[in-house]
């Protein structure tokens, strides 16, 4: 298929080697495979060289453009730079398999040809990108020794939440990656039976694409190499939600430093793409000039875990690890007795995908309770702090085999208004009517609960973001029973 978007994509190109003549930026076609050559944007840096090198795969659907200004801006800091299109994506040749094997190889290749085409010093090596960039970055530096340090930005650690959280499919998310893949790249075999597993709503045959796309797979490689990795990620990503990440941050081995920020998927960075003042980007250098130009730049002696607020403006709290941050959780033990439900569409819900953020204000008389069920703490006494993910534990009669349930954690003002702290779907399935025990984390969060505000909790049944396996009429019954009482894991944090 000939893409609709190839000649505008080349006029962009050119417009932009026009502003960045001066560091002779440069487009350029890049062999990796027979026939198949990546369309890349190369930035000579400034200052004698050899210098080291920064690889910078884009984000999905987006293309080169996406880094005119943070390349320009490593480039007149001494960086050779070279970001590029991946297989299949855009102007590239060959097919796209969505972060494939052979991608992640490709940034091996890249770098081999910036060693004869630039004279760059491949000895020293960074790699960074945001969203699919961030995770070639990864899994490419995972591959090739030659790669010192990696920024990733609005990343993950395993495919499995981009499609499924908790079981329930990401309906929203996935339908625009399904329209982006077709509409602005050529799908390869294993992109096209991705989709269609996806389209089928069919789990098991996700089981192999997922599983290659898993961290555990270049595990021991970070381990024995210890590349020095960055991660930032947005609290409220809606793409790649932070819960899985941010777990496995501590078993980095390495220089490493992990960085939470409000805002949706790629929120936080974006704009440092195109070479705004940004503070993810601002990081990224310190942190290649540290470990690519052995400068002083301090960021090795600052905290490992810089947390800002998930909702309100904020300085960031430091940590050296994110267990630290952490504290025994205060168990809100929810009140006994039933509560039933009819599953309906209600005012409750995260929100759009890719929306910046659930900025989402509810007032809590105006929750229907036939449809929801809501329970509430007493107002806080004093400021306490939320760093954590809060965990729900409840008793659920499904009514019928299949069932999604929403959790939704507020923060409820004086005048009854909540604010969505975090959320989390949760999905049964084959149950045969049976009552379960679900047992679920939400996403983390860093926010302090003023004095006289308080905590709801709140769970339905539809989300715009998802597909809800409960029918609509599906009656469902929670309870808290003496022998298995329901409760909410709050981690107030220090």
């Amino acid at each position: 298929m000939r893409l609709p978007v190839r000649s505008i994509a080349i006029t962009g190109v050119v417009g932009v080697l026009a502003v960045a003549g001066r560091l002779a930026a440069r487009v350029r076609r890049i062999p990796v495979a027979p026939g198949v050559k990546l369309t890349a944007l190369v930035y000579r840096g400034s200052g004698p060289g050899p210098r080291p090198l920064i690889v910078m795969p884009p984000g999905y659907g987006t293309g080169n453009l996406m880094y005119i200004g943070a390349a320009l801006r490593f480039a007149r800091a001494g960086y050779d730079v070279i970001t590029y299109e991946p297989r299949g994506q855009y102007t590239s040749g060959g097919r796209n398999d969505f972060v494939s094997m052979e991608d992640a190889l490709d940034v091996g290749r890249v770098i081999d040809w910036a060693a004869t085409a630039l004279g760059s010093d491949t000895t020293r090596v960074g790699t960074t990108g945001i969203s699919q960039g961030s995770v070639l970055s990864m899994f490419g530096g995972s591959l090739d020794s030659r790669v010192r340090a990696v920024v990733a930005m609005s990343t993950a650690v395993e495919a499995t939440s981009i499609v499924l959280r908790n079981n329930t499919w990401q309906r929203q998310f996935m339908d625009l990656f399904t329209l982006g893949s077709r509409l602005l790249t050529r799908p390869g075999p294993q992109l096209k039976s991705f989709l269609d597993s996806v389209r089928l709503r069919d789990r098991d045959a996700l089981t192999g694409w997922l599983g290659a796309r898993h961290a555990d797979l270049f595990k021991a490689a970070y381990e024995s190499r210890r590349p020095a990795v960055l991660i930032a990620n947005a609290w409220h990503d809606s793409a790649l939600p932070p819960k899985a990440l941010v777990s496995r941050f501590d078993e980095l081995t390495g220089p490493s430093k992990l960085i939470l920020l409000p805002g949706d998927h790629a929120a936080p960075e974006a704009m440092g793409g195109f070479g705004l003042n940004n503070r993810v980007f601002h990081q990224a250098l310190r942190w290649f000039d540290r470990y690519l130009r052995d400068l002083p730049t301090g960021i090795d002696t600052e905290p490992r875990v810089l947390l800002y607020p998930t909702l309100d403006k904020g300085e960031a709290r430091g940590f050296d690890s994110w267990q630290q941050a952490l504290a025994a959780p205060y168990r809100w033990q929810l009140p006994p007795g039933e509560r039933a439900i009819v599953a309906a569409k209600s005012m409750v819900d995260s929100g759009r995908v890719m929306a910046g953020g659930p900025i989402r204000i509810v007032p809590m008389s105006l929750i229907d309770e036939r449809h929801a069920v809501l329970w509430q703490t007493e107002p806080a006494a004093q400021p306490r702090e939320i760093i954590g993910s809060p965990r729900v534990h409840v008793t659920l009669d499904p009514g019928a085999g299949n069932a999604t349930v929403i959790a939704y954690l507020y923060d409820v003002d004086r005048s009854g208004r909540g604010r969505l702290l975090t959320h989390e779907p949760y999905t049964v399935l084959n149950t045969g009517g049976a009552r379960q025990i679900l047992d679920f984390g939400l996403q983390p969060v860093r926010h302090i609960v003023r004095a006289g505000h308080r905590l709801a909790l709140v769970i339905a049944t539809q989300d715009q973001r998802y597909v809800s396996e409960t029918r609509l009429g599906q009656r469902l019954t929670f309870d808290s029973p003496a022998t298995e009482p329901s409760y909410v894991d709050i981690p107030w944090g220090r």
